[in-house]
C-alpha cells in the first residue's frame, strides 16, 4: 500500500466513536496525522484552530448526518479555507440529489467504506470544478455558472442562484 511521502493531516467528523476508531487506525498505519472529532461544532472549532495556528488539514474526512447539525456545514467551512482540504464525505444516508448537490464540490463515498476505497481518495485530491477553472482560465463568475451546471439546477433556479434574469442565463 503506497504512503505519503511526509505526515499529511485528516481531520475525521464522525458521531459513532466506532467508525472514527476504525477510520483512525487505519489512517494513522498508513502515516496519516488524524485528529478525530464528533460534531459539527467541535469540527468548526478544530478547524478555526488549526488555520489560527497555520497547521491546516490536507484531508477532511466528514460524515453528514451528525447528532447536532448537518456535516454539510463542516463541507462549507473547508471550501473556504486556504489551501483548501480534499474532502471526503462518508454517509449511509443520503439521496441522489444530495450526492448531485455535491459532486462538484467533494468526493463522496457511501458507507461501509472500504480501506482501500479510503486510501486512493485520499491520495487524488479531488476538486474538479477548480481543476476545469483553472484550466480553461475562467473568471469568477464563470464558475459560479459552472457550479450551477454541476448541480443540475433548471433555468429558474440556475437564474435565482446567479443572480440574473433567465434571459441573462440563457446568453
Amino acid at each position: 500500500m503506497p504512503q505519503p511521502t511526509h505526515a499529511e493531516r485528516v481531520l475525521i467528523v464522525d458521531d459513532d466513536p466506532v467508525m472514527r476508531d476504525v477510520l483512525s487506525r487505519f489512517l494513522r498505519r498508513a502515516s496519516f496525522e488524524v485528529m478525530e472529532v464528533g460534531s459539527v461544532v467541535a469540527a468548526l472549532d478544530e478547524l478555526m484552530a488549526a488555520a489560527r495556528n497555520n497547521r491546516q488539514y490536507d484531508h477532511a474526512v466528514v460524515d453528514l448526518v451528525l447528532k447536532d447539525g448537518d456535516g454539510e456545514d463542516v463541507v462549507k467551512a473547508c471550501e473556504s479555507l486556504s489551501p483548501r482540504p480534499n474532502i471526503i464525505v462518508l454517509s449511509g444516508n443520503i439521496d441522489s440529489r444530495r450526492a448531485l448537490e455535491l459532486s462538484g464540490r467533494c468526493l463522496y463515498l457511501p458507507k461501509p467504506v472500504g480501506s482501500k476505497t479510503l486510501l486512493e481518495a485520499l491520495q487524488r485530491r479531488r476538486d474538479p470544478i477548480s481543476d476545469f477553472v483553472a484550466e480553461h482560465g475562467l473568471t469568477p463568475r464563470e464558475r459560479d455558472a459552472v457550479v450551477v451546471a454541476a448541480n443540475g439546477l433548471f433555468n429558474e433556479e440556475a437564474a435565482d442562484a446567479l443572480g440574473v434574469t433567465k434571459e441573462g442565463l440563457r446568453k
